[in-house]
């Protein structure tokens, strides 16, 4: 249902010093990710040739693309850090809320944004793709 679009450091280029690597969480972090979240992926990265990385979030509805852009964020990058995502439904109104994130040594960029309530069951197919420039 819900595709998040994130740049990968290798994407155009085969060097390997362009790594963004799955962040192993301690047990302490799972449980404040997990009262915060009901999904969450945390990404480590390490960066020479790119200067920003730009991630998104895409809807799809039975298989066909609804909206290209729900949400989306472009944000300069140093050579190593941080990109979030994670998503929370709210158990009033059934809204999704999308936060996503990159963190460095500069600060932190960050998005939040809502969709429509769903009809469960509810599915995040997860990460589909990586663009860095």
């Amino acid at each position: 249902m819900f595709i998040l679009l994130v740049g990968t450091l290798s994407a155009c280029d085969d060097n390997a010093s362009n790594i963004i690597a799955a962040v192993d969480v301690s047990d302490r972090e799972e449980t404040i990710l997990s009262t915060l979240t009901n999904q969450s992926f945390l990404f480590d990265f390490n960066n020479e040739d790119y200067e920003e990385v730009s991630m998104w979030v895409e809807k799809y509805e039975q298989g066909e693309l609804v909206d290209d852009q729900l949400g989306y964020l472009t944000s300069p990058v140093d050579e190593t850090g941080l990109i979030i995502f994670a998503t929370k439904i709210d158990g009033v109104d059934e809204q999704q809320t999308f936060h996503i994130g990159v963190g460095d040594e500069d600060g932190v960029s960050s998005l939040t944004t809502r969709d429509t309530p769903l009809t469960p069951p509810y599915s995040l197919r997860g990460l589909h793709k990586t663009s860095l420039k």
